[in-house]
C-alpha cells in the first residue's frame, strides 16, 4: 500500500494546532495519520491518555483525514516503510530535530516536510487546563445560538 501524504504522532488530545497540521499535510495530496497505540501511550504517560478507538474516531471526522492506521512500535518507521508516502509532515516540534525515522523516511524516498507554523496548543497544556478546572468555566454566554 502507498498513501500521498503521511502524518504520525499520538495525538493525545486532538486540538487546534493538530487541525493546522492536517490542513497543511492536505496541500500535497490525501492524508493518512498514523496513531501511536494504546500500549505506547500507557507506557509514555501513564492513564492520562485517550484510548486509541476515540483519538481515531475524532481524527477521521476531520475533513482533511483519509484514513487512520495504528503503530505499535517507539516510532513511526516500520509504518513508513509499509505505507510508503510521497510526504511526510511533522508539526513545528520537530524543526531541527533528528528524527528517529529518518532512515525509514530516506529508504522510501519522502519528502520531509516540516510545518514551521507557530505553535498554538500543545496537548499536555490542555490537559493541565483541564485539570485546573478551566473548562469549567467556560459559560453557556459563549455559545451563540441561532
Amino acid at each position: 500500500m502507498q498513501c500521498e501524504v503521511l502524518v504520525s504522532g499520538c495525538f493525545l488530545v486532538v486540538h487546534a494546532g493538530h487541525c493546522k497540521l492536517l490542513e497543511f499535510a492536505s496541500q500535497f495530496g490525501k492524508v493518512t495519520v498514523a496513531i501511536n497505540s494504546d500500549k505506547y501511550m500507557q507506557e509514555k504517560y501513564g492513564d492520562k491518555y485517550i484510548p486509541l478507538q476515540n483519538r481515531a474516531f475524532v481524527l477521521e471526522c476531520n475533513k482533511h483525514v483519509e484514513n487512520v492506521v495504528v503503530f505499535r512500535e517507539d516510532n513511526p518507521s516500520e509504518i513508513i516503510k509499509r505505507l510508503r508516502p510521497q510526504y511526510y509532515v511533522r508539526g513545528p516540534d520537530y524543526a531541527g530535530v533528528s528524527l528517529p525515522e529518518q532512515n525509514a523516511i530516506d529508504s522510501v524516498q519522502a519528502k520531509l516536510i516540516i510545518h514551521h507554523a507557530d505553535k498554538i496548543q500543545d496537548s499536555s497544556e490542555v490537559i493541565e487546563l483541564a485539570e485546573e478546572g478551566w473548562f469549567d468555566s467556560i459559560s453557556d454566554e459563549t455559545i451563540i445560538e441561532l
